[in-house]
């Protein structure tokens, strides 16, 4: 897995994805889109490898240089109802229409999976997947739907609104909404009929949002939810192998973790965040 080229990877996936979208958009979709002539391939490329470098690139805090999240990555898993489920197949569900939130516990992991999930839809292809962080819409004087276009067009200003429409309702964008608990009191408190009508009027689009727990607004009740598992000791230590930092440390620590750290502080060491601050 670190060793997958993206760029081979977003070459192909845009030369399918411009195909594909000429082939079976309806007749208006397909004038708009001959406007950019020849050029519709290279438009996706240039986003998708732009996106692509940027949600690779992740600063932790051990380095003040970015580190490859392919090559850090230690994934996941979540339950609900009881059941627990992988990275996976909450991939396989939203690829199937179904619109979910993530919950989990602050630094448990929610972010980075997003990141990789991203990448997971680019690998895949048929889909253009957008990661859109909520916490901007605090300073928005736009509605939700208005905010997220926005944000789209900003980075793929060749999708107007009508192109948007069709792209959700045909499954070939997905959106990536970040951290919903960031978005600001006042905003919230009205956001929770804005977010309804947005998958009241797109049931078919590929929607996954993360937030904490706490949702007092009810801004989520029609959405499946998961639930980010705390990490094990075997994944918090294949977490600590992966990071880029001190061998020596890090062997140190792999072996106090073996050793019996991990069961003595449970509830710093199976978060993320707090075991690479123990580090």
């Amino acid at each position: 897995m670190a060793d997958l080229d993206f760029s081979d990877i977003v070459a192909k996936f845009a030369k399918e994805y411009a195909d594909e979208l000429l082939a079976r958009s309806s007749a208006a979709v397909k004038r708009h889109l001959a406007l950019l002539g020849p050029n519709l391939s290279s438009h996706i490329k240039d986003y998708a490898s732009k996106a692509t470098d940027g949600v690779r690139r992740v600063r932790t805090i051990l380095s003040d240089q970015p580190s490859d999240l392919v090559k850090m990555y230690e994934p996941i898993f979540f339950d609900s109802d009881k059941s627990d489920y992988s990275e996976d197949f909450i991939s396989e569900l939203v690829g199937r229409g179904t619109q979910i939130v993530v919950k989990g516990q602050g630094a448990a992991g929610k972010s980075m999976f997003m990141r990789r999930h991203f990448l997971r839809v680019i690998e895949k292809g048929g889909c253009l997947p957008f990661l859109i962080e909520l916490r901007g819409y605090s300073y928005s004087n736009s509605g939700f739907f208005a905010y997220v276009l926005d944000q789209v067009r900003g980075l793929a200003p060749w999708i107007d609104v009508n192109i948007f429409h069709h792209l959700l309702n045909t499954r070939r964008i997905e959106l990536l909404l970040d951290a919903l608990d960031e978005v600001s009191h006042e905003k919230r408190i009205n956001l929770a009929d804005q977010l309804h009508n947005f998958i009241r009027d797109h049931p078919r689009a590929r929607v996954i949002i993360t937030t904490r727990y706490g949702d007092r607004y009810g801004l989520l009740s029609n959405l499946a939810e998961y639930h980010v598992k705390a990490f094990g000791r075997d994944q918090t230590i294949a977490l600590i192998n992966g990071l880029d930092f001190d061998a020596d440390s890090k062997d140190r620590f792999v072996s106090a973790l073996s050793d019996g750290l991990y069961e003595r502080s449970p509830d710093l060491l199976s978060n993320p965040l707090l075991a690479s601050i123990m580090l």
